[in-house]
């Protein structure tokens, strides 16, 4: 074998979806510090089975690597800065540190707001909900995943609570953070101190659903359906979706998975 085939068989394995806003913080996280990794992207709904085997939970992302299971987007992104420490994504001081993992929390659980108004929003179109969910599968697959997506979709709606009082709530939190994250950032450009962290990374991909920004590096079903392009526009001139959008710009990077996401 090898030395580069040995490398990549020793890399870490990212259990996954490809289009989800924890799975995008933790590619991000791996991206920008070099890490190369194997991607298995999983389709939603089919997940649950599959993560209960591998990682006993039904939540993406979850990590393998040859220090240990990851199983959350914050941990994942702790473990990989610690592989890059000159980047200093918790800061260079202890009070930078703990306003970091302040703001990594806020947005970690604003996640859980912009991801319901967001679903509800894409699942107005089923068809193109359930293109977007598989895309990257063998026709085959899509067929039959888009077939039983009504039903996932049911389930889907179940589980984030997409009922109007709570969409209206998630709508108010959303901008919330919208305007948090302006507001935080009119100094300096970023959340804390003057430079990149990773509490910018989290906020940018919690509030990347409002932008739906081009660096994503998974690429989309276009055109997106009406109610998603009122989506986008709800927020377009807001100062807190311009910094998201410019955060993607600077300093999303290229993806480093082995044989693609």
């Amino acid at each position: 074998m090898s030395q580069s085939s040995a490398a990549n068989s020793a890399a870490p394995k990212l259990l996954q979806f490809r289009y989800a806003m924890f799975p995008e913080k933790a590619r991000w996280a791996l991206d920008l510090c070099g890490i190369n990794y194997h991607s298995q992207a999983i389709l939603p709904g089919p997940h649950v089975p599959i993560l209960a085997i591998k990682a006993q939970q039904k939540t993406v992302p979850v990590l393998q690597t040859a220090d240990g299971t990851f199983k959350s987007s914050s941990q994942i992104v702790e473990w990989a800065s610690k592989q890059q420490p000159e980047l200093k994504l918790y800061g260079e001081s202890a009070q930078q540190r703990e306003a970091i993992q302040a703001h990594i929390s806020y947005f970690d659980d604003i996640g859980a707001h912009a991801r319901r108004a967001y679903f509800n929003a894409l699942l107005q179109d089923t068809r193109y909900a359930a293109d977007l969910f598989s895309s990257g599968y063998s026709p085959k697959a899509q067929a039959v995943y888009r077939a039983s997506f009504p039903m996932i979709k049911g389930v889907m709606k179940i589980d984030m609570n997409i009922w109007p009082k709570a969409i209206a709530k998630s709508l108010s939190k959303t901008e919330e953070a919208l305007d948090r994250v302006a507001e935080l950032s009119q100094q300096t450009g970023y959340l804390v101190g003057s430079r990149f962290t990773a509490a910018d990374l989290t906020a940018a991909t919690v509030l990347g659903v409002c932008v739906l920004p081009d660096e994503y590096p998974v690429s989309v079903p276009q055109p997106r359906p009406a109610a998603l392009q009122a989506w986008q526009k709800r927020w377009e001139n807001h100062p807190g979706a311009a910094w998201v959008k410019h955060i993607y710009q600077q300093h999303r990077p290229k993806p480093l998975a082995i044989g693609g996401l």
